[in-house]
């Protein structure tokens, strides 16, 4: 599954301007959607996702301090893009 469009990654890194740590523990686990795009802790966003097209999921990404990674698997072309990055409301 490539890992196409990761420009919410570097918005929030603007954004928010987080500690080094927490980038480096976002981006790791960013960086593996691209090999396994369902891994830990993520669930699926029903409200979002468009069966049988594309699902939409979600993670409070492990180390992070509660920061959440919402992305998109295409199923038709297999490619994951990210659509936000940020602190958690939870």
């Amino acid at each position: 599954m490539p890992l196409r469009d990761i420009s919410a990654l570097e918005e929030w890194r603007q954004r928010d301007n987080p500690p080094e740590a927490v980038w480096t523990a976002v981006r790791t686990w960013v960086g593996g959607l691209d090999h396994a795009p369902w891994q830990a802790p993520s669930t699926p966003f029903a409200e979002l996702s468009g069966q049988p097209d594309y699902e939409v999921r979600s993670a409070v990404v492990p180390g992070s301090g509660e920061i959440e990674v919402f992305y998109r698997q295409d199923y038709v072309t297999d490619d994951v893009d990210l659509i936000w990055v940020g602190r958690t409301g939870r």
